[in-house]
């Protein structure tokens, strides 16, 4: 007969977890470790990431194969859970677009850095007025990207 361990030595899953393995089923993707360990990179990063970038972080608590992370960020860019877009380097990097927020972004022609726009409030109004023009000529708009091209401070001196 088969015994139950006591309740405490049950392993919970945290609320961020559970809370992220939502986020991906909500966008129709399975909540596997790989996903829910680059999501929660994504999530966490202050920039657009590269794959490069996102297997390093990866490497010390969640070690994912190339192919594993390729296939994870493919399947989330394609239910857009994540942005994917490439840079001035044209090196794909990846930020996360779990609000269903718009990719906008700064990147620098010399140094070719990156860094998400501030937000702005008027945005979303204005770009949902762009998706309506679009609508009323037939066009559906399944993604909007901003991307600002110029030089970083640390370029301009």
């Amino acid at each position: 007969m088969r015994q139950t361990p006591p309740r405490e030595t049950v392993p919970r899953a945290s609320a961020q977890v559970m809370q992220l393995a939502q986020t991906l089923r909500g966008h129709g993707l399975r909540a596997t470790p790989a996903a829910l360990a680059v999501l929660d990179t994504l999530n966490r990063a202050t920039t657009p990431l590269a794959h490069d970038a996102i297997a390093a972080q990866l490497a010390a608590s969640a070690p994912i194969d190339r192919v594993t992370l390729y296939r994870v960020l493919d399947r989330m860019t394609s239910a857009g859970l994540v942005h994917r877009f490439q840079g001035p380097d044209r090196a794909w990097r990846f930020s996360s677009s779990a609000d269903g927020g718009t990719a906008s972004i700064f990147a620098c022609t010399r140094c070719h850095s990156v860094a998400p726009l501030p937000a702005d409030p008027a945005l979303p109004k204005a770009l949902a007025q762009v998706q309506h023009q679009l609508r009323e000529q037939g066009v559906t708009s399944l993604a909007t990207e901003i991307t600002v091209h110029g030089l970083c401070p640390r370029c301009q001196g």
